[in-house]
């Protein structure tokens, strides 16, 4: 008779735990993976920690040729591009990304305005005025 000092736990099989473990895995959605495209490395930095917490998995690039490489390499959810970079106009580079990775979301995140005609025609998704907040790329990340 067990002591009535100590609760019993109910023990489950262990094909039930694994089991009950791998669904909890499923339902939960898998990490985006985002590209920060960003010359300025202290933006990029602050772009990687809000996107880290908000559950993204990162990868920076400090110029464009680093992006094109990172492109070839692997395939992202969403691409966060700045449009001044010391080797590439951002919307020559947006259009380079696009031909390789048609299915993911291309950001403009700069000091400047952007040129909404521009983004259009090569399919840039939106675009975000510096400095950004962590909210700001909630709402696009949705």
């Amino acid at each position: 008779m067990p002591s009535p000092l100590k609760p019993q736990q109910e023990k489950l099989p262990t094909s039930e735990v694994k089991s009950a473990e791998h669904e909890e895995k499923q339902t939960q959605p898998s990490a985006k993976r985002v590209l920060v495209v960003e010359d300025d490395e202290d933006a990029a930095e602050l772009l990687q920690l809000f996107l880290t917490h908000l559950g993204c998995e990162v990868v920076k690039s400090l110029c464009g040729s680093d992006a094109l490489d990172a492109v070839d390499e692997q395939s992202f959810d969403h691409i966060l591009m700045d449009l001044t970079l010391p080797d590439y106009d951002g919307y020559e580079l947006a259009k380079k990304i696009k031909l390789q990775q048609t299915s993911c979301k291309l950001t403009i995140v700069s000091g400047h305005q952007a040129d909404e005609s521009t983004m259009r025609s090569i399919g840039i998704d939106s675009a975000l005025l510096k400095p950004v907040t962590k909210n700001d790329l909630e709402s696009i990340l949705v």
